[in-house]
């Protein structure tokens, strides 16, 4: 595994550790923001998922990312007018 492999594996790691205590804080103090910021969180591992790997050489794969990014970020502002 490569050096940004593995640093995008500890992000996704931490991130999901991070979503799993706050909305557990969330459940059990009721509180909103709480919930929130865990989906807020949730958006970090999938920004941290679609990003691409970059090699040595220069890829120009940079637009497909913020398609992606795009996208997450649509989904996860629903997620949050839903839940209100």
């Amino acid at each position: 595994m490569e050096a940004s492999e593995r640093i995008a594996f500890y992000s996704i790691a931490v991130n999901f550790s991070l979503v799993i205590c706050k909305y557990g804080l969330a459940v059990f103090s009721g509180s909103l923001a709480l919930r929130a910021d865990a989906i807020h969180s949730s958006a970090d591992i999938v920004s941290a998922a679609s990003r691409p790997v970059v090699k040595d050489t220069l890829t120009y794969a940079l637009p497909l990312a913020e398609d992606r990014q795009t996208l997450s970020s649509i989904l996860v502002r629903r997620l949050i007018f839903s839940c209100s």
